[in-house]
């Protein structure tokens, strides 16, 4: 396993060590040729001018007396002997052309020194037979000679590529001297940098683990220096952190198993809540269908017979009398208040237990339902769609059924201001659950209202379909009405006991 960036840092530690010692080098090679240079030109100004001095001084007779063959010779010699002069020209007072010699060796650029030709006046006799002082002795002050009038000039071109050539040896020894130490240098550099990159590789390498979440570290702490304070402060937060991720291990795991504790004690109540609503909805439902076979079989049978008692007085007025005309009246009067009470009872009782839901199943139950809605409510149109192959559903799913459709309904006819209900009834997943949609075309609602009709609201109904183990879902917009879905488990051994 190689740690991330080990070759980066490699490079970065090469170009550290290799890069001081190449700069180095190139620094010290052109101070080096700065320096020949400079001395180049010293030596090549001061050669020229003792070059071009020493020709004005001795070329003063030849010039005077015209004699240019031999000062030619005398050139021409010279240039041969050194190297370095590329051309001698002796120049007459008005910078005329006298003597002109120039070197066959191919130079570069020349320099040109100049130096003033003097006709001198001697302190002695040339014609006396006495020989002058200098020959004596020491020169007296009154025999030196004088400076005369300008007679001519010298001009010597110097070219300072035999002196450059001359010193590139010198230059070359001392660059490969230079090289030689910078390459000790690099050689050097470079063991340093393999050793501090083994020290580096080994330090990422923990660094990575510890990065994966592998905090068993082992490094040497008592390397020397900065790396070894480096690798114990790398061994003290690897440790520290094992400890605190243990900690926060055993943490989260208490954490997890109180999590656990809690979720199954919210789903054990609301197993039990689910189940106390659907004890209560059928003990709702069983104490609405005792009501009404109580309005039926002891209310009916009152109705029944004040009805009977009614027609018989009537019976009576009929056969004349002092009250007859009165006694047939109120007879009427009774036999009409017990006719409504009548009707009123048995829409009490379909409204509290439906006989047709048990006589002919949960379609027909819904069916009437929707007929009834037609009838109260003309302004609107109810709709039942029922699947063909429907069958016959009786029991828990059947009434559960019939009263969220009854209350979907009561909410769309009382609330939504809907000109069009439609009930969509249909088997789903395979015939194992029922789908049941209602639909409004009225002004919608927020999914958070609940929305109350006989009692029951958005929360009670979703109660009560999530108590059967059904699923519930409503989908509501301003323009487009409102529509509420139920799924619900049409097995008894699918529904909660």
């Amino acid at each position: 396993m190689k740690a991330p960036f080990t070759g980066r840092i490699t490079t970065q530690l090469l170009i550290v060590a290799l890069a001081p010692a190449m700069l180095m080098f190139i620094v010290v090679c052109s101070l080096m040729y700065a320096q020949r240079l400079a001395e180049v030109r010293l030596d090549l100004s001061s050669k020229g001018q003792l070059l071009a001095a020493a020709l004005g001084e001795s070329s003063q007779y030849a010039v005077v007396s015209g004699n240019a063959s031999t000062l030619n010779l005398t050139l021409q010699r010279l240039v041969r002997s050194d190297p370095g002069v590329a051309a001698i020209r002796v120049l007459g007072s008005q910078r005329e052309s006298l003597v002109e010699v120039r070197s066959s060796a191919p130079g570069g650029q020349a320099v040109m020194f100049e130096h003033a030709i003097y006709g001198q006046v001697l302190n002695f006799d040339v014609f006396s037979s006495a020989l002058p002082q200098s020959a004596l002795g020491p020169p007296r002050p009154e025999m030196e000679s004088q400076e005369g009038p300008v007679v001519g000039y010298v001009q010597v071109d110097m070219s300072p590529e035999p002196i450059i050539a001359a010193k590139r040896s010198a230059i070359l020894e001392i660059a490969l001297q230079a090289l030689v130490a910078a390459a000790f240098s690099c050689i050097l550099g470079v063991l340093l940098t393999r050793r501090l990159r083994n020290q580096m590789y080994v330090v990422m390498r923990a660094l990575h683990r510890i990065q994966i979440g592998k905090y068993e570290v082992y490094l040497p702490k008592d390397a020397p220096g900065d790396i070894g304070r480096l690798q114990a402060t790398i061994c003290d937060i690897a440790q520290a952190l094992k400890e605190t991720t243990q900690n926060l291990e055993s943490k989260v795991e208490r954490r997890t198993i109180e999590l656990e504790e809690a979720l199954a004690k919210i789903r054990f109540a609301d197993n039990e809540k689910r189940e106390l609503i659907a004890r209560a909805n059928r003990q709702l439902d069983d104490e609405r269908k005792r009501i009404a076979a109580e309005i039926h079989d002891d209310f009916n049978a009152v109705l029944i017979a004040i009805k009977m008692r009614a027609q018989q007085i009537e019976h009576w007025s009929a056969q004349g009398g002092p009250y007859s005309e009165e006694l047939r009246k109120a007879a009427a009067a009774i036999l009409s208040a017990t006719d409504d009470a009548y009707a009123s009872a048995r829409r009490l009782v379909k409204r509290l237990h439906p006989e047709i839901l048990e006589t002919l199943g949960l379609a027909a139950a819904l069916e009437d339902m929707v007929r009834n809605y037609n009838e109260l409510f003309p302004t609107c149109r109810y709709e039942l769609r029922a699947a063909d192959e429907m069958p016959v559903i009786h029991g828990v799913a059947a009434i559960t059924t019939f009263r969220l459709v009854q209350e979907s309904l009561a909410n769309a006819s009382q609330h939504a201001g809907a000109s069009q209900v439609v009930v969509t009834l249909e088997l789903a997943d395979g015939g194992q659950d029922i789908a049941i949609v209602v639909n409004d075309n009225g002004h919608g609602m927020q999914p958070t209202i609940s929305v109350s009709g006989t009692g029951l609201g958005l929360a009670a109904m979703r109660e009560r379909v999530e108590a059967v183990g059904g699923k519930m879902q409503l989908t509501s917009s301003l323009t487009e009405g409102t529509t509420l879905s139920f799924v619900l488990p049409l097995s008894s051994r699918r529904l909660p006991r």
